[in-house]
């Protein structure tokens, strides 16, 4: 290469760093969100993630080798706080697949365009409310087109229905037979298409056939009751075609992407049904440009996320190099090895999480993990996960035991014994019985209260009424949200920090400027009311360093 081309080369890949400018300062904002609002974040496994070769004018000959195409798979039990971890903490570019209706919010949707990332639309935000009521007729087969009736053999009764030109059997359920509905003032062939979803009493269901405005066929999956006049909603059929280039395109210029296969956020303690997407855009992608595409477990452990100041830990599994054979599995049977990489990505999910029944279970491994490192010092985070994960294992492999009922009945009753005498189960080891130690430690706790009490008392005082208007935001959009999707959670809390997040990006500042103006207008014109002027300059100085700090 002549010095010529080189510096060419140099000033290309100079333009294209002064280009990417933007993408560390959001970088850098998200990590200052997230270390505001978590107390501790801790790495586990950091050095499974493939780094960001960077480029500089020395080794710009040297470094040739580029990233390798990566997909992020990530468990999703915290809302918009996952993605705003993952890009805070990796040194790469991630562009996620965010849904459509979340980039359309203030915030989050800047957020998301600024980093690149990819909309889809999901049929769950589409929802529409289908018109007049549907009843559960019977189950059957179709047979043959044939003259204008079906014959409906149902609990040994033979009748005769017209139903346009098809011929129905209907027989007792097996695993070929289909679900037959009728409408009352329905609209079904103006409204749903073949391959769209009604949903009734929160059970989904596939359209196979549309007959008529009022008769449709559906897939048989549930073991459903008989549904008389009732009312359903539909979800549409979607088609992530334009969705999938755009991942495969990103994948082919080496990029990274990130997923939560699951869907949507949840609250719950064991991971939902993965979706099938992120193996789609695996699968296409190695297919359609003949490269290797890598997968990435990711797990995301929260404890009591949804509190300011709490922690998480996140963990990087091994990458996962899907195998040549899955790709030509893929192009002669699709839904085979869908089936087998989507498996393996949920095992692999599975490794870097903690997954539980509920959370009394999952509460009680807390309480039986204290218990064990009852006279440990200096466990670290890490060490606590990984005694987390095996007491988790052991449960489940002997939760149906009469000795592991036993002691969890014990664990419970142990628990609810701490909360009535109004103690924590990290006190019970500390506790002494001689009063001399006892008032000690009381002693020294109260000094150092009073000393932080003269330290923070000013943003006590100003910070209050923001903390309790956020939390009450907070916990307002979680009840609203647990109406909406009360199936996929189970508290909600899975949407509390981020609103938490949300609400002080617009609260914080307005907060700030009410407290300049109203300071301002205090030492203006109220200095008057205070004879003591000593007395006024220190608590104005007093308030006036934390203000200052504020606006810093």
């Amino acid at each position: 290469m002549d010095t010529q081309s080189l510096s060419y080369s140099c000033i290309n890949q100079l333009s294209k760093q002064n280009q990417n400018k933007k993408k560390p300062k959001i970088t850098y904002t998200k990590r200052l969100v997230t270390q505001s609002f978590f107390r501790e974040i801790q790495l586990i496994g950091f050095n499974n993630v493939p780094q960001v070769k960077q480029i500089t004018k020395l080794s710009l000959i040297q470094n040739k080798k580029q990233n390798e195409p990566l997909i992020i798979c990530s468990n999703h039990n915290n809302q918009f706080m996952d993605g705003l971890l993952l890009v805070s903490q990796l040194n790469r570019h991630i562009k996620f697949i965010v849904a459509d209706k979340s980039m359309q919010r203030p915030i989050i949707g800047h957020f998301a365009r600024a980093l690149g990332g990819i909309p889809v639309k999901r049929a769950e935000d589409l929802t529409i409310k289908g018109k007049g009521k549907i009843s559960y007729i019977g189950e059957g087969k179709i047979i043959v087109k044939k003259y204008n009736r079906y014959i409906n053999i149902y609990k040994n009764i033979n009748t005769y229905t017209k139903i346009n030109t098809y011929i129905y059997i209907y027989i007792y359920r097996n695993i070929n037979t289909y679900l037959y509905f009728q409408g009352l003032d329905t609209y079904f062939i103006q409204q749903i298409e073949i391959g769209s979803t009604i949903v009734i009493k929160d059970i989904k269901l596939n359209v196979k056939q549309i007959i008529s405005e009022k008769e449709l066929v559906i897939s048989d999956q549930y073991f459903a009751d008989f549904f008389q006049n009732q009312d359903y909603k539909i979800i549409p059929k979607m088609d992530y075609s334009q969705v999938y280039e755009k991942v495969w395109e990103a994948l082919h210029q080496k990029k990274c992407i990130g997923i939560f296969p699951e869907g949507g956020s949840h609250d719950r303690t064991d991971l939902l049904p993965l979706k099938a997407g992120v193996c789609i855009m695996a699968l296409g992608a190695m297919a359609k440009y003949n490269m290797k595409v890598k997968i990435l477990p990711c797990g995301i452990n929260y404890f009591r996320g949804h509190r300011f100041r709490s922690k998480v830990i996140i963990e990087f599994g091994q990458v996962y190099n899907i195998p040549v054979e899955l790709v030509e599995m893929y192009q002669k049977n699709k839904k085979n090895a869908i089936s087998k990489l989507l498996k393996e990505i949920q095992t692999r999910l599975r490794e870097t999480t903690i997954q539980m029944p509920s959370y009394k279970e999952l509460n009680a491994i807390y309480i039986a993990r204290n218990i064990y490192l009852h006279d440990a010092k200096n466990i670290s985070p890490k060490e606590k996960l990984r005694l987390n994960r095996t007491f988790a294992q052991a449960y489940t492999c002997r939760i149906e035991s009469q000795q592991a009922k036993n002691i969890l009945e014990k664990i419970i009753k142990y628990d609810s014994m701490l909360k009535s005498l109004g103690t924590s189960d990290y006190q019970v080891k500390t506790f002494s019985q001689k009063f001399k130690v006892d008032f000690a430690s009381f002693f020294i706790s109260f000094i150092k209260t009073l000393l932080s009490l003269g330290f923070s008392l000013p943003a006590l005082i100003l910070n209050s009424p923001i903390a309790l208007l956020m939390r009450y935001l907070s916990e307002k959009e979680r009840i609203k949200v647990l109406k909406q999707i009360c199936i996929l959670k189970v508290l909600g809390k899975d949407v509390v920090a981020s609103y938490k997040v949300l609400s002080a990006f617009v609260i914080l500042p307005m907060s700030n400027l009410l407290y300049t103006f109203v300071f301002n207008y205090i030492i203006r014109h109220k200095c008057k009311l205070i004879k003591n002027k000593k007395m006024l300059n220190i608590i104005l100085f007093y308030f006036s360093c934390y203000i200052l700090f504020m606006l810093l």
